[in-house]
């Protein structure tokens, strides 16, 4: 393979990481009140849990 094609490739691999992580980075971020919602929900499920089951991480 020549260079002017192994770079062309090289240069289409890192354009497809950066749409990778722009996707990946925008589901990351989440609202305030959809974290709270989340966490006061989990808070809840954790009361059901059994004794032996450690829900602090």
């Amino acid at each position: 393979m020549k260079i002017g094609a192994q770079l062309q490739l090289a240069m289409a691999n890192m354009d497809k990481q950066v749409d990778l992580a722009r996707r990946v980075g925008s589901e990351i971020m989440v609202s305030p009140k959809e974290a709270a919602e989340e966490i006061k929900a989990s808070e809840e499920a954790s009361g059901s849990l059994g004794n032996n089951i450690n829900t602090e991480a």
